[in-house]
C-alpha cells in the first residue's frame, strides 16, 4: 500500500499497470552510513527512490581518497541512480551524508521492463535524465566561473534547507571552496538577514 501511494505521488503517472508493477516489486531499504547505494564502476542492480534522509553522489579522485561531491538527494521521492544507463557501470558513488537514508528499491530488470511497457514512465525517466544533465552542467559552470559568494547564493536557492542537513565540509567540496569560506559566507548571510 505504501509503495503504491509513494509512486503515485512521486511519478505522477496514470498508468495503473505500471504503478502496480513498480509497487509489487519495490522493497524498502535502509542505506547506512559508510555503505554505498551505488559504487563507481559497478553495474547497478537496483534503482532507488528516496523517502527519508540525505544522500550524496561523489567521485573519488584517482590515487587519492578525497571525495568530490557532485550532487545531493534529499527530497522525498528523489530518483537515485549512479548513471544515465541503467545496465552500465555507475558513473558516481552514492552514499548517505550522515546517519542513514531510507529508500524504496526496484530491481533494474523490473524497472527496465516497466520502461519498455509504458510510454508515460519513459517520458518521466527521460525528463529525469534531462534534469540531471542540466543540473550537472549548471554545477560545472558554477564551480568554474562563479565567485564563492555566488556559489553559496546559488546553493541556497537551488538546494533550500540543505545547509542545515549536511556538514559544511560536504558543501565546501560540492562547491569547490574551503570549509572556512563556507562558514564565513554563511555567517555573513545570517548577519545580513538578521
Amino acid at each position: 500500500m505504501f509503495a503504491r501511494k509513494f509512486f503515485e505521488e512521486t511519478l505522477k503517472i496514470q498508468d495503473q499497470d505500471t504503478l502496480n508493477m513498480l509497487a509489487e516489486n519495490a522493497k524498502p531499504g535502509k542505506i547506512r552510513k559508510d555503505t554505498t547505494l551505488a559504487q563507481t564502476g559497478e553495474i547497478q542492480t537496483v534503482v532507488s527512490f528516496l523517502f527519508e534522509g540525505v544522500l550524496s553522489s561523489y567521485i573519488i579522485t584517482s590515487g587519492k581518497s578525497k571525495k568530490i561531491f557532485n550532487g545531493f538527494y534529499y527530497h522525498y521521492g528523489d530518483f537515485v541512480v549512479g548513471g544515465f544507463e541503467l545496465d552500465q557501470p555507475a558513473l558516481v558513488s552514492i552514499a548517505p551524508v550522515s546517519g542513514s537514508a531510507d529508500v524504496l528499491q526496484i530491481p533494474v530488470d523490473v524497472f527496465q521492463a516497466a520502461l519498455a511497457g509504458s510510454a508515460e514512465l519513459r517520458a518521466w525517466f527521460q525528463t529525469q535524465q534531462i534534469q540531471r544533465l542540466t543540473e550537472q552542467a549548471k554545477l560545472n559552470n558554477i564551480r568554474t566561473q562563479k565567485s564563492p559568494e555566488e556559489k553559496i547564493a546559488w546553493l541556497y536557492s537551488t538546494y533550500p534547507g540543505l545547509s542545515c542537513a549536511v556538514e559544511q565540509k560536504f558543501i565546501a567540496s560540492f562547491l569547490g571552496i574551503t570549509t572556512k569560506k563556507v562558514s564565513d559566507l554563511k555567517a555573513e548571510m545570517l548577519t545580513s538577514k538578521g
